[in-house]
């Protein structure tokens, strides 16, 4: 039995979307943020950025719609690459693969 790997994001699309013809694979990248009160009670923003990747997507259909700035919500899971350069040295990258894309609303800049 697989232990549970899902996650429903939202955030803003930041920069522009990569679509790799060969693989269907389309990588982008996602900015969410989080509200709290610090504990002098003011609202401090905190940004986190995360790598999507997106396999099967219809390049024509759904890129277009995929713009920098875009709010969107996604249905996903985490993966995690390693891999060993040439000097032996460890490294890994955790991403998102989404399963379900929502685009929401374009978002106004300033506002």
């Amino acid at each position: 039995m697989n232990d549970l790997n899902s996650l429903i994001l939202e955030g803003v699309v930041i920069g522009e979307p990569h679509y790799l013809e060969a693989t269907h694979r389309l990588e982008f990248a996602i900015d969410s943020v989080r509200y709290h009160k610090n504990d002098r009670g003011e609202e401090v923003a905190e940004h986190y950025q995360f790598d999507v990747v997106s396999f099967g997507v219809c390049k024509d259909s759904f890129l277009s719609q995929l713009k920098n700035s875009n709010k969107i919500r996604l249905v996903g899971r985490l993966k995690q690459d390693k891999w060993e350069d040439s000097d032996g040295v460890t490294h890994s990258k955790v991403y998102i693969v989404s399963e379900h894309i929502d685009i929401q609303k374009k978002v106004n800049q300033g506002a």
